[in-house]
């Protein structure tokens, strides 16, 4: 059943990669998902924020003092943003635990008694591994048995889950929304990981995280082929400038970095001009930021 659950999963993968779309859809389709992705983990710890609040604390600029519920929107961004700048497509590369900590800080950071258990867990799933949404789900269930009775241990288990999906091709254009799954169905999810810990079955947990991901697969596939976004947004909301096609451009060679000084220089341009080109830029998930302070520059997402 399994493997025939994997195959049918592999031909969604790729229906996803062949559907033909302009770059401005495939942009609104991922700012979409990245939205929904932030909706649903929050309500997997039983926090309920409107999506028009999560499109207006991600879009707000140089603000320094946040409350506790835009911390955890910018939060899961910042995790969802690690994943995007470091574990798309990377299937040689070894998952250590400076990387979780890295994709973890963000929303969670107490994990003195956790490293070796984590390390633990991640030298179990890379030897000899599994095929990747069965390494996925392992890795699941091993995050949330380790975090245990924590409100975050269930977002912790699902960024651990996209790690090993992203990093072997199953990033599937970043459109699915695993979180929306995994809120909706939360006494299924429970059962089934119950079965696992307890009854050292991990049949049903699989059968449930599968078919979770195929359904959100589709699901996505549905909208894509649909163009289907959701009208919260302003008029205008995802035009870029001249200035910012322009930016776009610069970026667009490989191996290009660029920076607010070189946006000052390039464009004459003031400082706050430049930092509110490059932030529209990056909320829209165009470009990267790497690096903190004075040391920050942005390359093509």
């Amino acid at each position: 059943f399994l493997k025939k659950e994997l195959d049918t999963l592999q031909m969604l993968r790729d229906t996803v990669l062949l559907e033909l779309m302009s770059p401005k859809d495939e942009m609104k389709m991922q700012w979409e998902a990245q939205i929904d992705r932030i909706y649903y983990s929050l309500l997997m710890r039983g926090e309920r924020v409107q999506k028009k609040e999560i499109v207006r604390v991600l879009t707000i600029s140089g603000k320094t003092v946040l409350k506790p519920n835009e911390q955890a929107i910018i939060g899961y961004k910042k995790s969802l943003d690690v994943l995007n700048q470091h574990w798309i497509y990377v299937p040689d590369q070894t998952v250590n635990i400076r990387d979780v900590l890295s994709l973890y800080t963000p929303i969670y950071h107490d994990f003195s008694s956790k490293i070796k258990d984590l390390t633990t867990i991640l030298q179990f799933l890379q030897v000899s591994p599994e095929p990747p949404v069965i390494q996925s789900a392992l890795a699941f269930a091993m995050v949330d048995h380790t975090f245990g009775n924590n409100d975050d241990s269930k977002r912790l288990a699902t960024l651990m889950s996209y790690v090993f999906m992203y990093k072997n091709g199953y990033n599937f254009r970043n459109t699915v929304v695993f979180e929306e799954h995994l809120a909706l169905h939360k006494t299924a999810l429970e059962g089934a990981l119950m079965g696992a810990y307890q009854r050292k079955n991990l049949s049903p947990f699989l059968d449930f995280f599968i078919f979770a991901v195929e359904d959100q697969v589709k699901k996505a596939i549905t909208k894509l082929k649909k163009k289907d976004i959701e009208t919260i947004y302003p008029p205008g909301f995802f035009d870029l400038s001249e200035r910012q096609k322009e930016i776009m451009s610069i970026v667009d060679r490989p191996a290009t970095r660029i920076t607010n000084k070189m946006v000052q220089k390039q464009f004459k341009v003031s400082q706050i001009t430049a930092s509110r080109e490059l932030a529209k830029l990056a909320t829209l998930g165009l470009i990267l930021s790497i690096g903190k302070g004075r040391s920050v520059y942005y390359t093509k997402a």
